[in-house]
């Protein structure tokens, strides 16, 4: 066997490698996205207002995702754009209460929420159930969320 067909050969065994295992991590991910977004043993969510995330997390990422990431939370917020994502699925930008905040918050819709989203228009409040994500790109992001009447609680 010539060691071109034996690199071919390893080259191919590592990326199917690769691709099993890429398959697996996203279905688990599928798999416990639909877990935790079932059931009434889902804890309350924590209620926090745009503003409060994108401030706690310019302050100290690692403390704001200590609180809440993975975590489901209500955000509030006033509502910057209304967007799709490259598969078409909704999602907000939700801006701090006050205007002059550099950072918005991401919020990622689910797809069954996209009448519902196209029936809001830029600059009304809005309250969102999401699951924490992080940090990404300079923004707190959330997802997962789905649309809540609008309460008077505010963080």
């Amino acid at each position: 066997m010539s060691t071109s067909t034996q690199n071919l050969s390893v080259g191919s065994i590592l990326l199917a490698t690769f691709v099993v295992s890429f398959c697996y991590i996203g279905y688990r991910g599928l798999s416990a996205r639909v877990e935790e977004s079932q059931g009434p043993g889902r804890a309350a969510p924590i209620f926090v207002a745009a503003g409060n995330l994108i401030d706690d997390y310019g302050e100290n990422e690692v403390r704001a995702d200590e609180r809440y990431k993975g975590q489901w939370l209500e955000v509030s917020g006033e509502i910057e754009s209304i967007n799709r994502d490259v598969l078409g699925l909704p999602y907000f930008i939700l801006q701090s209460d006050e205007r002059n905040k550099k950072c918005c918050v991401h919020a990622q819709l689910r797809g069954s929420e996209k009448n519902s989203a196209a029936t809001f228009f830029k600059r009304a409040d809005v309250n969102l159930v999401c699951k924490g994500r992080g940090k990404m790109l300079g923004s707190p992001t959330v997802s997962d969320c789905t649309i809540r009447p609008r309460t008077t609680q505010q963080n």
